[in-house]
């Protein structure tokens, strides 16, 4: 039980930390495309502040959406009995899910990034990674 805790927070940090490294990325792609030079010290440090500003929001938001979306796996799991293709789909959308749900109840983008399809697309992506972890980490 201590190593599938540990293996969670450990997801979680991994999805948390590209979602708003990622998330940082795209918002200074979109800064730059209006001619605004956007250089290398530039988005380091943007991506400093972002993670220590805005990562314990996206930690949270990633270790409620990997719980709810990890529980329906294991759910699964024993209802079907083949976790390792389910994993993969439902780690995949666990945090881009909660996203939308909160869009959707309280009007809120929380991740400036969703507001393009790259940045749903990236966003899809860390949640793979976290996932990925969790579940190589877990057989």
């Amino acid at each position: 039980m201590i190593r599938l805790t540990i293996n969670f927070i450990v997801s979680v940090i991994i999805g948390s930390l590209l979602v708003s490294i990622l998330s940082t990325q795209i918002v200074l792609a979109s800064v730059s495309e209006f001619g605004i030079a956007v250089d290398i010290s530039t988005r380091l440090s943007s991506t400093y502040k972002d993670i220590l500003g805005f990562g314990p929001t996206v930690l949270g938001i990633t270790f409620v959406a990997y719980l709810v979306f990890f529980t329906i796996n294991h759910l699964l799991a024993k209802l079907i009995g083949n976790k390792g293709n389910w994993v993969y789909l439902l780690g995949s959308v666990a945090i881009p899910s909660v996203l939308i749900i909160m869009n959707s109840i309280f009007g809120l983008t929380v991740v400036a990034s969703t507001n393009s399809l790259a940045g749903w697309f990236f966003n899809v992506l860390a949640s793979f990674c976290g996932s990925l972890y969790f579940y190589q980490q877990s057989k």
